[in-house]
């Protein structure tokens, strides 16, 4: 999961850190619930609503662990 993270932010130009937080969450994914991990992302500077938008999406999408995205602010 680590290596697809980090390939999605660096394709999304994400300037910033992330970390797996350590609780499941309840999402939706199609018409199924699921429980999954939620990655938390740390921005460096002020954040880019656009790159945070389609890095959450992605993350969500791309990755079947994961359910939630939150950002530090």
């Amino acid at each position: 999961m680590k290596d697809k993270v980090e390939k999605i932010l660096i394709e999304e130009k994400f300037d910033g850190t992330w970390q797996v937080l350590p609780v499941r969450s309840v999402g939706i994914k199609g018409d199924k619930r699921i429980y999954g991990k939620v990655i938390e992302l740390i921005p460096k500077s002020k954040w880019n609503y656009e790159i945070i938008t389609n890095v959450s999406k992605r993350l969500c999408n791309e990755i079947e662990d994961i359910c939630r995205v939150t950002i530090r602010i």
